[in-house]
């Protein structure tokens, strides 16, 4: 049985203490790039092809670049082929629109071949082996949505490609591989819009076409096969939920992979209509780049006053998350303007990085942050790195002591969260996990502060260690807590209790949906180095890939499927159980279905939702929809896209939520036949009885 622990490379199922590094490819750095298109390469243009590649990522990791910044993780561009012209996108520029090049990746052709420009197979794989050997993952980001722009008069406009021979093409459709309901008119489109129109006129795929869906699902399984660690899903709010967790499904079969998904939002988070965005991060079966989140903290430190108290209402909202702890966290990526281009204030700049790196979540380094670029709106913020200047020492030591700390901080990956003090100016919180516990004090006033507080921790017992100070100094009583904070200050202490042994204490599980045979994964502390015992709703594991002290992995057996699975862990001294409810064990295949709902007419406000026995389908707490009724269907009928157990008889009933979510009206009982290939199930006579 191979051993590892939580933090090791190995460990792909779960990222709680990685530091994730988000490069753009082409404008990182260019080593022996022998692929040149003249016309679409310029570095005198931000919108065309700069060189960077993935042996100049491979040559950095070499050098000990990431390893100085502490970093564990990397996030790549799109790895896939891509048109070969210029086109005119109206998204660029604030919306201004302008001539460019694909060089972002996001304009796929054929996804089973490499984007030239960036290199080959052979390049791929060596930037893979090299990242392992020196203790780096790699995240390919992989898109789903759509293939290129529609432009009618360039020859391959739109077109799907598989190693080279033509798949569909848009203009001419015969197989139905894409929608054809138009563009989608605004950012503000409905649910309905979002997943079937054309995002910013690129090309929808069909995904409930079965010939679209084994394409990626083939295609996503050859790049895992070369050994990836994690995938981010782009654009997941425009494919429907339905057709993305089946994906998901057959991903989770082949290997424990860390996914997580772009449901993009300028939102704060307290916008966020009938919890919307909150549904889908509870619901899908994947991790969230968690933008509300990442908007708040840009947007309460963006002008020269501060509200740090807003924090407190910020993290209240995140623990409406089924799970926190795996939600991604940044400040600046490819899609927004950088946050020193809207507030030039370093300092400032310092304060969000430690709170991003000791909050919960995983948090993500944009690349250039260490180098304080500042660029505005795509494409302004996809600047080259600079690699003729020395390093700012100051940023690369902030960089590498966080990451550092959350690398060995179980407080920091898996821990609580709790607000000590909370001002305009100052904002001090705790995490704590087990018998560790850390401080982090952040003062932004220009006057130095002292700060009481009772010592409800009894830290006097605790050893200490100061992870960052910046002349600042706590001193500890046995009912007090003195902070003396200099001005413009940020301060760490970490404290562990070494008369006190861990206990076992689990701290995550990864991946969110499993399937039976699929591999689980354990994380937390006090396991035990040898294996003990692990149970699922009462059904023992028998067989454990990996047992550490931090640890556990084991392929997922038959058992009980519950709404609220507990899984329970034992070793000799000490046992901890858990509620699970965002994790989803599936005992069947999971296979695409098109729901269709004839003749049902509600009120404004009103939505078609389904509820089933099986708990997956959904419940009436929590029903799956909601239906919709624009293009496939017109209202009063209504279709949804969902995944459902292969092969078996279900039993089903469709119910009518108001405004508020609140169930009005539920359907008589039908029975629902699955199949083992995509399918349309039509329900065409609808008794409805009104809730008791």
């Amino acid at each position: 049985m191979t051993k590892f622990h939580s933090n090791s490379v190995k460990n792909t199922g779960g990222f709680e203490t990685d530091t994730i590094y988000q490069i753009v490819t082409d404008r990182f750095f260019s080593y022996k790039n022998t692929y040149h298109n003249k016309e679409l390469c310029d570095k005198n243009s931000i919108t065309k092809y700069h060189g960077g590649n993935w042996n100049g990522i491979t040559t950095k990791i070499n050098q000990g670049y990431f390893k100085k910044l502490g970093i564990t993780a990397l996030w790549i561009s799109p790895t896939v082929e891509n048109i070969e012209y210029q086109i005119f996108d109206k998204s660029l520029n604030n919306n201004k629109g302008g001539i460019v090049a694909s060089y972002h990746g996001y304009y796929p052709k054929d996804f089973f071949r490499t984007n030239k420009h960036f290199g080959s197979w052979n390049d791929f794989k060596l930037l893979i082996k090299t990242a392992h050997e020196n203790g780096l993952k790699i995240v390919i980001d992989f898109v789903v949505n759509h293939t290129s722009p529609l432009e009618k008069q360039i020859k391959h406009s739109g077109c799907l490609y598989k190693n080279g021979k033509l798949i569909a093409n848009y203009f001419n459709d015969i197989n139905g591989c894409f929608n054809h309901f138009g563009t989608m008119p605004s950012m503000n489109e409905t649910i309905e819009e979002s997943i079937y129109q054309n995002l910013s006129n690129l090309a929808d795929l069909n995904q409930m076409n079965p010939i679209i869906n084994k394409y990626l699902n083939d295609a996503v399984a050859k790049w895992i096969k070369t050994g990836v660690d994690g995938i981010r899903v782009d654009a997941i709010s425009h494919v429907s939920k339905g057709w993305l967790n089946t994906w998901l499904f057959n991903i989770y079969k082949q290997k424990p992979i860390f996914a997580f998904g772009e449901f993009f939002s300028l939102n704060n988070w307290f916008v966020d209509s009938n919890n919307f965005y909150l549904y889908n991060a509870n619901n899908m079966a994947l991790s969230f780049l968690n933008y509300p989140l990442s908007n708040a903290y840009r947007g309460i430190l963006s002008k020269d006053s501060n509200n740090l108290n807003w924090l407190v209402q910020v993290n209240e909202h995140q623990s409406k998350y089924t799970t926190v702890h795996d939600k991604l966290n940044f400040i600046d990526n490819h899609d927004v303007p950088r946050y020193l281009n809207i507030n030039n204030n370093r300092k400032k700049l310092k304060a969000i990085l430690v709170i991003l790196m000791t909050s919960r979540g995983i948090p993500i380094i944009y690349y250039g942050t260490e180098q304080f670029k500042n660029g505005g709106y795509d494409p302004q913020n996809r600047e080259d790195m600079d690699w003729t200047k020395p390093y700012d020492n100051k940023q690369f030591k902030l960089l590498n002591k966080l990451s550092q700390l959350r690398k060995q901080s179980k407080a920091i990956a898996y821990g609580s969260y709790h607000h000590l003090y909370v001002s305009n100016d100052t904002y001090i919180f705790v995490r704590e996990f087990d018998n560790e516990i850390v401080i982090v004090a952040i003062n932004l006033s220009n006057h130095e502060q002292l700060i009481l507080l009772k010592n409800t921790f009894k830290l006097e017992d605790y050893a200490q260690n100061n992870v960052l100070l910046e002349s600042s100094k706590l001193v500890i009583n046995k009912k007090t807590l003195s902070l003396k904070l200099r001005s413009n200050s940020n301060n760490i202490w970490q404290f562990k209790n070494e008369h006190v042994k861990p206990k076992l204490l689990i701290g995550n599980i990864t991946p969110s949906s499993i399937p039976i045979n699929g591999n689980l994964t354990i994380s937390g502390g006090g396991f035990g180095c040898k294996p003990g015992k692990v149970f699922i709703n009462g059904t023992t594991i028998k067989k454990y890939l990996n047992w550490s002290d931090s640890l556990i992995q084991f392929k997922v057996p038959m058992c009980n499927i519950k709404k609220k699975s507990i899984i329970k862990v034992i070793n000799n001294k000490h046992q901890h159980d858990t509620w699970i409810n965002k994790i989803k064990f599936f005992s069947a295949n999971q296979v695409l279905h098109r729901i269709i709902v004839k003749n049902v007419k509600t009120l404004l406000g009103q939505s078609l939702w389904i509820i089933s026995n099986n708990k997956q389908i959904g419940t009436i707490e929590s029903p799956q929809g909601p239906f919709l009724n624009k293009f496939v269907t017109n209202y009063p009928d209504w279709f949804l896209d969902i995944n459902v157990p292969a092969n078996q008889l279900l039993k089903i009933q469709f119910i009518i939520l108001d405004i508020n979510k609140k169930p009005i009206k539920i359907s008589q009982t039908f029975s629902l036949k699955t199949n083992n290939r995509i399918d349309t199930k039509i329900f065409k006579k609808i008794i409805w009885k009104w809730m008791n």
